[in-house]
């Protein structure tokens, strides 16, 4: 009768082993879900601490890895972030992001063929993953770097069929438009990004520089006025503002726009001249004078 307790007591064991596994598996869950959302909102050395507390329970979590390296990326933490993005692929050659977030690293670092190498292998992944749109829009900024504007675009164009609420696409191809002087383009995709991230000031500085080249200052001002109040140290927008109001006539808020420019970027050679033209038409020509000698040491 006492033979049959000993298969009963590992049925137990091996069922608290389980129930230990699971949770463990469960808390590492949390503090990956808890760094996500950290990371969201920016707080990107909290978000670290999350990921860093999922992978001291689970040493072989290879997507707290891929994210706590791009948390360190935006850090500046370079170096530590390929080491984390390497250990994530280690661990799982099939993650997706891991390959796409190591691809956003070697472009920080400048290595450009290499991060082409990764965002290759993470869209040719996007059947097993679905993170392609992401690969896409980066492996098109490296293009750009390189180089080749037109393939960049192709590739901005399908990350954003693959994935219309990635906001960056349509800031980096709103600037490939701009260059390319495609202004009602530009304006376009700066609308489709402004209404998924409306806290970014330099979005409106752009959108407005695009509305000045269509000649449209009303809405221009209004978007410089934009990118002021949520940094009131945007020196561009400032010096933007005050070509508008110098083009009007406004020669007084011009040199005021002007001088909050060069007070917030004091080696901006642009403000200085600009500066200058309106002390020159405002009848001082000895602060024009100061003023051009100052842009010309820039």
């Amino acid at each position: 009768m006492v033979k049959p307790l000993a298969p009963i007591i590992i049925i137990t064991t091996c069922f608290f082993l389980s129930c230990n596994r699971i949770e463990k598996t469960t808390t590492s869950v949390a503090y990956y879900s808890n760094g996500i959302e950290k990371s969201k909102k920016g707080d990107y050395a909290e978000a670290i601490i999350e990921f860093d507390k999922a992978i001291g329970i689970d040493t072989e979590y290879a997507d707290a890895y891929s994210e706590r390296g791009l948390n360190k990326m935006w850090l500046g933490r370079l170096q530590s972030a390929l080491e984390d993005c390497n250990k994530a692929i280690e661990i799982n050659p099939i993650l997706q992001k891991a390959y796409a977030f190591r691809g956003v690293i070697k472009n920080e670092q400048k290595k450009y063929t290499d991060a082409l190498k990764d965002y290759n292998i993470s869209i040719r992944l996007d059947s097993i993953n679905g993170y392609a749109g992401y690969a896409y829009s980066n492996r098109g900024v490296v293009e750009s770097e390189l180089g080749d504007d037109l393939l960049a675009m192709k590739d901005y164009n399908k990350a954003i069929e693959l994935d219309s609420n990635f906001a960056l696409t349509y800031l980096y191809k709103s600037s490939l438009e701009s260059k390319w002087k495609m202004y009602q383009s530009t304006i376009r995709d700066l609308n489709h990004y402004i209404k998924l991230n409306p806290e970014y000031d330099r979005a409106y500085n752009s959108r407005g520089f695009a509305e000045y080249q269509m000649g449209d200052t009303v809405k221009a001002i209004a978007d410089y006025n934009m990118s002021i109040s949520i940094n009131p140290n945007d020196f561009a927008a400032y010096n933007n503002r005050g070509i508008i109001e110098y083009n009007r006539g406004q020669y007084k808020l011009a040199l005021d726009d002007y001088s909050k420019a060069i007070a917030n970027d004091s080696n901006d050679e642009v403000a200085y001249k600009n500066r200058a033209d309106c002390e020159e038409k405002m009848g001082d020509k000895k602060a024009a004078a100061a003023d051009m000698l100052k842009a010309g040491s820039k």
